[in-house]
């Protein structure tokens, strides 16, 4: 009789993975645990490797057990690596900035030569009232 209902099995009678499964190279273990105590007690058989990330702190932990049963510990930290900005953010942004000063340059140049025009008449004021 066939049942349409086996543990572990599903209707394609494809294997369902298990909690806890390693689904990617099967001598590297990923653990997820709680501080370093709880690292350096979690056992790792002989020849694998362990990727244990502590749930307490951004950090993680790389245990390496050979076949003799020597063990290495080596811990890292997380740090955040800013995304790329958008250059396209960048070019508007950067076009917004140009135009923005060719208006300051522009009442710049207009204010000189309001001055430089008032030197001037000032100037030829003076000289027409030494004659």
């Amino acid at each position: 009789m066939n049942n349409s209902f086996m543990p572990g099995i599903n209707n394609f009678n494809f294997p369902l993975p298990q909690f806890g499964m390693n689904m990617g190279n099967p001598n590297v273990i990923y653990e997820s645990l709680s501080g370093f105590q709880a690292v350096k007690d979690f056992q790792i058989p002989a020849g694998k490797v362990g990727l244990l990330f502590d749930n307490n702190a951004q950090e993680f932990y790389w245990k390496d057990v050979d076949n003799h049963g020597m063990q290495t510990l080596k811990r890292f930290r997380y740090e955040e690596i800013p995304l790329p900005v958008d250059s396209s953010k960048i070019a508007e942004s950067n076009q917004q900035e140009i135009q923005n000063l060719n208006q300051r340059l522009a009442g710049m140049e207009s204010l000189l030569s309001q001055v430089l025009q008032g030197q001037k008449g000032a100037e030829s004021a003076a000289k027409g009232h030494e004659k």
